[in-house]
């Protein structure tokens, strides 16, 4: 309960933290941490994107490249501090998580930029169904390969959780 990171929230809402947190809440928990962290990560991108294009002026293309490395920093921290805690600890390094979270996040980027660029015209789809179904595609991939690659625990104990 006295984690820096929740240091002055209310206490209702750091308890509410610290069950959610809680390793005990085993895969379901972990996915609810992985959604909520998501829908944070994703407002952040867009409002981030859209202040900076109509509110600064700055134009789109820049702000989304501002949006999505502020977007990967957060995502990252989220899912390290919050996502996918353990009781003993993870397996790697901050560093070596790092080693293989960026170059993941790349590859997620670079799959939906290509799904968006190929798919509505090999499959006759609209442009929208084709960034819908590779986010969800890539979506569900990232729970699995950040839960097994990236962010696993130290102890085979904890795999279950």
């Amino acid at each position: 309960m006295n984690d820096p990171a929740t240091l002055g929230l209310p206490r209702g809402l750091r308890s509410a933290i610290a069950w959610l947190r809680s390793p005990d809440r085993g895969l379901m928990g972990q996915g609810m941490r992985y959604a909520l962290s998501g829908v944070a990560v994703a407002l952040i991108s867009v409002v981030v994107t859209v202040t900076l294009a109509e509110g600064v002026g700055l134009a789109y293309e820049p702000s989304y490249a501002i949006a999505y490395c502020l977007a990967i920093a957060t995502h990252y921290s989220l899912q390290r501090w919050f996502v996918w805690a353990h009781h003993a600890g993870f397996a790697l390094s901050m560093r070596k998580q790092l080693r293989r979270y960026l170059p993941f996040a790349l590859f997620n980027y670079a799959f939906v930029a290509a799904s968006i660029a190929l798919l509505p015209h090999l499959l006759d789809v609209p442009t929208s169904a084709a960034y819908l179904g590779a986010t969800a595609v890539i979506t569900l991939g990232s729970f699995l390969i950040l839960r097994s690659q990236i962010f696993h625990p130290h102890r085979a104990v904890d795999k279950q959780t």
